[in-house]
């Protein structure tokens, strides 16, 4: 989806792509890869530094799309990784952590636990770090 970037450069190449309503609309057009779904769920955690890019991406429909890549690819543990990432950071923002709860959210969380139990990353993002 895009090359490693950080900091500035990821928000220019965000911007490139249309911004954050861009890239969910890139990452619908590819539902059923589950690599790509990995690298959007990926960026959308790294992208929510600020309270205001968190609130855009849940206005964007981004919350949504990562409960839906989680519901698609519940099989794959770096889907499931990622998105709890994503989710996780975006639930520090008040008004983004009720839109992640009325999506479906917790639930991924959980049943992500459920099943990769034996994946500690998962477990532990989901578990330890998800919804402080």
């Amino acid at each position: 989806m895009l090359e490693e970037k950080e900091g500035a450069d990821l928000h220019d190449a965000v911007a490139n792509l249309g911004g954050v309503a861009g890239v969910i609309s890139m990452a619908a057009g590819h539902k059923a890869a589950a690599k790509v779904q990995a690298q959007f769920a990926g960026l959308m955690r790294d992208l929510c530094v600020s309270d205001e890019i968190a609130n855009e991406i849940a206005a964007s429909g981004g919350v949504e799309a990562l409960v839906g890549a989680a519901h698609r690819h519940f099989d794959d543990s770096e889907v499931m990784l990622e998105v709890a990432d994503a989710l996780r950071n975006l639930s520090h923002v008040d008004a983004v952590s009720l839109s992640v709860a009325k999506a479906g959210g917790i639930e991924v969380l959980v049943d992500g636990v459920a099943r990769h139990s034996s994946n500690t990353k998962v477990r532990y993002v989901s578990v330890t770090e998800g919804f402080q």
